[in-house]
């Protein structure tokens, strides 16, 4: 039921229930012990031998008893003076402790009382230091925060002319240039969703007669929130040792107090009728979102792969003009296909280049997206099958509008779902001669690819091999590319319940898998025969 947050004496100990708060109880014990500036607090021997030992000096004179519910108001008597006559600036709230405390229903305990959350008290707990540097100094927004926080009942706040002054509002010049401090400590309230109460004790020397707000000592404080959290300060003393509460008047007097919690609990008949309750209530949410839901979601159809591809253009580097922008596309080999409104193309904007480093960028981030449909029978299903590519053609375009090719560059999307960073080196073809080059530079011709395909495999080749020899090209600069895949098919959810998460697996099943991860796997496969190879051939030798 509880966590206890703090290992030493004044932890704050945190606990959730069920139960309405209302239903708490306090049982606090306050007494007397000895003037801690004469008697030890642990028994020593003087030099006559006569050990000395803790007394208690007024007896059971000062004990007192008292259980608290929840936001219960006891008066001190400090309060009892205050309230006693009726004021003029009077609060509704006010005026109603003047009614309970003239009616006699809140009778006053010796040094007992309490702060609820109606009450315009804060405890202010000072300084918390966060680090173990002897040299850690306290800033002035934490003590400005103090200062608002510290708030209590009966200060000099009370004087009439004081209310007056501070909380009439000026028809004219609302905001005020130069606040006072005082302005600001009773107009900056602090908001809280948590309800707050305060377990008090008025430790003023016997026998005063003006009790004063620097005499009072918190003794517990309790928070309260919205999900039913509650924080206590100190802990419950169950089976420990008493807090001890020394006064900083003259006398210098000691006083200990316990906390226990003497709530009543539930019987077996209520906590099992509050556990159905909370069943059936669990019950018809779950059934409640369930319609808020519904089941009409989109499946791809039996024997198909749903593929989206959420895409950006981030940036490209290293090309030699300015004025750059990339022009794509991507191409669905067989047995792929997507909707008649999908925009397999694109151009993003002309980005100007900035120096990075030592390098000069085009931050272009472009976004694009793209659904594909995947469909293949294992009767139609080859040897190996093709997965989409996204041709790049990097262009630059200047104040003369001369346009150039600056490069050619294709990028696989992944076979597997998930989020990918991917750069792209890209090339450009050159031609024979110098003309070509001084071509580009004057008139901005440049050599150009008529078939973009065969930036990888063109559409139009046929056989085992692919030749490029003697094609002449330049290396130029690189783009970088953001995809985030996603899958989805029944597969996915035959595979989940047999306990089968291996995408690749899946992708084979539906037809095949991309022709890079078949060319890797066939070469793995023949570096490990042929490191066996040459593992077996250094046996017979050794043999021999």
């Amino acid at each position: 039921m509880a966590a206890d947050a703090g290992r030493g004496e004044f932890g704050t100990a945190y606990y959730r229930s069920n139960d309405p708060v209302k239903n708490l109880r306090i049982k606090v014990t306050l007494k007397k012990v000895t003037a801690s500036s004469i008697i030890p607090q642990s028994s020593s021997q003087t030099e006559g031998g006569v050990e000395m030992a803790r007394r208690d000096t007024q007896g059971d004179e000062c004990d007192e008893v008292y259980t608290f519910s929840w936001q219960e108001k006891a008066f001190c008597q400090r309060e009892i003076q205050f309230y006693s006559d009726v004021k003029p600036y009077f609060s509704p709230l006010e005026r109603k402790y003047h009614d309970e405390i003239q009616t006699g229903h809140k009778q006053p305990h010796k040094r007992l009382f309490t702060y609820t959350n109606f009450d315009e008290f804060n405890a202010d707990e000072g300084y918390v230091e966060m680090t173990d540097s002897p040299n850690e100094v306290v800033t002035s927004l934490a003590t400005r925060i103090r200062s608002v926080r510290h708030r209590k009942v009966g200060a000099d706040r009370r004087r009439k002319d004081t209310i007056d002054n501070i909380s009439s509002v000026p028809k004219s010049n609302i905001v005020i240039e130069e606040p006072s401090d005082e302005f600001k400590r009773h107009s900056h309230l602090v908001s809280t969703t948590a309800q707050t109460m305060y377990l008090m004790s008025d430790l003023s020397p016997q026998g005063t007669q003006f009790p004063i707000p620097q005499d009072e000592y918190v003794l517990c404080t309790l928070k309260v929130d919205a999900n039913g959290l509650m924080s206590v300060k100190p802990d419950f003393n169950r089976h420990r040792k008493p807090y001890i509460v020394i006064t900083d008047n003259e006398r210098r007097e000691a006083y200990e107090y316990t906390l226990e919690n003497v709530s009543e609990e539930m019987n077996a008949h209520d906590k099992l009728k509050e556990a159905k309750m909370y069943s059936e209530m669990y019950n018809r949410h779950a059934e409640f979102i369930a319609t808020c839901v519904g089941t009409d979601f989109h499946m791809p159809v039996a024997g198909h792969l749903a593929l989206s591809v959420f895409g950006e253009i981030v940036s490209a580097k290293h090309y030699e003009y300015d004025g750059l922008f990339v022009h794509y596309f991507i191409d669905l080999p067989q047995f792929w296909e997507c909707d008649e409104s999908q925009q397999l193309s694109g151009v993003t904007q002309r980005c100007s280049t900035k120096t990075d480093g030592r390098e000069d960028v085009a931050h272009f981030c472009y976004p694009f997206d793209v659904h594909l449909d995947y469909h293949c029978d294992k009767e139609e299903q080859s040897s190996t099958c093709r997965w989409p590519q996204i041709y790049f053609e990097i262009m630059s375009l200047d104040s003369w509008h001369r346009c150039r090719v600056e490069g050619y560059g294709y990028l696989n999307i992944p076979n597997k779902p998930g989020v990918y960073t991917r750069e792209v080196t890209t090339w450009r073809p050159i031609g024979n001669s110098v003309c070509d080059e001084l071509r580009r530079y004057f008139t901005g011709q440049s050599a150009e690819l008529e078939d973009p395909t065969y930036i990888s495999t063109p559409t139009t080749h046929e056989g085992n091999v692919l030749s490029k020899y003697g094609f002449r090209t330049v290396t130029t600069g690189s783009i970088t590319v953001k995809l985030n895949v996603i899958m989805q098919s029944r597969s996915f959810i035959e595979s989940a319940r047999a306990k089968k998460v291996k995408t690749r697996a899946l992708i084979d099943n539906l037809g095949g898998h991309s022709m890079q991860a078949t060319i890797s796997h066939v070469l793995q496969a023949f570096k490990k025969a042929r490191l066996k190879m040459k593992a077996a051939r250094e046996g017979l030798i050794n043999t021999s």
